[in-house]
């Protein structure tokens, strides 16, 4: 497609994002090199639909994102993703075969990774360093051994065992990855997958002049799956390829995979400078209703500023928790959202709630008519 279609799709689908989102706040975009080859990593993953059109609207450049090439087979998703440049990648598991037979374990608690097969034919459909894996992404291992057409070893065991499946140059533009490897509602950023640091140092490795940048993008959403709701999207500092790391790559085996893994570490840490990362949702409710019974009433923070403020808080609950006057706090803050659950509150509605009669009737007409215009306008999405 050409870059003319690229802005007329994606400011369409800009157009959606304003009437979905009340607001999408931008933080760090003067991070974003203006030139050069970029890849932006973007956590965490929410929406696999969402998340892009976000990016592309604040990132100031022209970004192609990875896609499935199974994705990229459906009609309509296709046709738009090849409108907005989308770059499909065939997966490890749209590359996967049915075996043949059936698979079990010899013995689960001695052996775990010793599989034993039933009408199968492993010495021809397998060789040592491929992938064995359980249909519907339930996880894979390397095999390591095999032994006979009905016996093999893989690297780590499998925690459910059904059947098996045998699976088997950006310069000067921007590519977009998410390197968590799926979408996900969880409070925290998941591992990554390493294949963006592969793409990363094997580009460099390929070309020593490219001048290589990875930036990161923290993607903070307000009530994601509530219509009307806010986000911030959150740049970091460019993440520069050291020729130590390129080097090693360069080498293979063990170094190779030194290599990516510091690399990796590097993305991680700044993806986590860039989010609201807490261990789970309990905590993240804790933290946001104490920032807004800290914020004095007749202060009003900017989204950007509340971010900000809430992961000052996560760091500083990650150090104190363990005091009592901390743990008290938190028992008293939980006790407190659970009443405004009670009585169907919001916490900005406490100081506000005795309004008259005269003035509720009023905001009661004016939500109705606010209500009704939205749902009109979101009735097709």
């Amino acid at each position: 497609m050409t870059l003319q279609t690229y802005d007329i799709a994606a400011g369409a689908f800009s157009i959606v994002l304003d009437v979905f989102f009340r607001e999408i706040k931008p933080r760090g975009s003067h991070k974003v090199p203006k030139d050069g080859p970029v890849i932006f990593v973007a956590a965490p993953h929410a929406n696999q639909f969402v998340d892009p059109l976000i990016l592309m609207r604040h990132c100031q450049r022209h970004v192609s994102f990875l896609i499935a090439e199974k994705s990229m087979q459906r009609k309509c998703i296709g046709t738009i993703a090849r409108y907005l440049d989308a770059i499909p990648v065939v997966r490890p598991q749209d590359l996967a075969l049915p075996g043949i037979g059936r698979i079990q374990l010899l013995n689960r608690k001695t052996d775990p990774t010793r599989i034993i097969g039933i009408g199968t034919e492993f010495t021809k459909q397998f060789k040592v360093g491929w992938q064995i894996g359980l249909p519907g992404d339930r996880g894979s291992s390397e095999i390591t051994q095999i032994i006979s057409d009905t016996e093999l070893i893989v690297k780590r065991e499998f925690k459910d065992l059904k059947s098996i499946e045998m699976l088997t140059n950006p310069e000067g533009h921007c590519i977009g990855i998410f390197p968590e490897g799926g979408s996900h509602d969880r409070t925290e950023i998941l591992p990554l997958k390493a294949g963006v640091t592969i793409m990363a140092l094997g580009a460099v490795a390929a070309n020593p002049n490219l001048n290589l940048k990875i930036v990161p993008c923290g993607l903070n959403y307000f009530h994601a799956h509530s219509f009307r709701s806010r986000a911030v999207v959150e740049f970091g500092a460019p993440i520069s390829i050291s020729p130590e790391l390129v080097e090693n790559y360069k080498q293979g085996g063990s170094s190779k995979r030194e290599a990516c893994s510091k690399l990796l570490e590097t993305i991680y840490n700044g993806l986590r400078a860039v989010t609201v990362n807490t261990p789970d949702y309990d905590t993240l409710m804790f933290i946001q209703a104490g920032r807004r019974l800290y914020k004095p009433a007749h202060r009003k923070l900017q989204i950007s500023q509340i971010v900000e403020l809430n992961r000052r808080f996560i760091a500083g609950y990650e150090h104190f928790k363990d005091e009592p006057r901390v743990q008290d706090i938190r028992k008293r803050i939980m006790a407190y959202n659970k009443l405004l659950k009670y009585y169907g509150l919001k916490d900005h509605q406490v100081n506000t709630s005795a309004i008259g009669g005269p003035r509720a009737a009023g905001l009661l007409l004016y939500r109705i008519m606010v209500l009704t215009s939205w749902s009109i306008l979101g009735l097709p999405g």
